[in-house]
């Protein structure tokens, strides 16, 4: 069985907090809205505007630490075909991983969103929270 794995940055704090850091347990409705329960009791509050919840895309980088690439970090990669750098984010209409490219680009070619090929090597450089100068520099 699969089983999914999260972070949680703490908009608050800006910085990135384990589950039962922020509360006994934190879990999404299936509308989306972040909840908790503390000393068993739910929380009707929506808490998106306090954390954002990053999901473990099952893929690690190529790097010798073999780290973890999570929704939100920032990444390069390169294959045989092509290479380009850009955040990963969830596509809910095809149901996949993509990377959203962040290079400049002519208007000709215009924007670029790829999919998460196999067969490429990818490097986490960083994320949109902790890294937000990688975005700044790639304008």
């Amino acid at each position: 069985m699969r089983t999914f794995e999260f972070r949680a940055w703490d908009k608050r704090k800006h910085t990135y907090r384990t589950a039962d850091t922020l509360f006994d347990s934190v879990f999404i409705t299936p509308r989306g809205k972040v909840r908790v329960l503390e000393d068993g009791d739910i929380d009707t509050d929506d808490l998106s505007d306090m954390i954002d919840i990053e999901t473990y895309t099952g893929i690690r980088d190529s790097s010798e630490k073999k780290k973890k690439i999570f929704e939100g970090d920032i990444v390069h990669f390169k294959s045989e075909m092509i290479s380009g750098l850009g955040i990963v984010k969830w596509n809910e209409k095809t149901g996949a991983w993509e990377i959203d490219d962040i290079r400049p680009r002519t208007k000709k070619r215009g924007h670029r969103i790829y999919p998460f090929y196999p067969e490429a090597a990818y490097r986490v450089d960083g994320n949109v929270h902790e890294n937000p100068e990688l975005l700044e520099a790639k304008k």
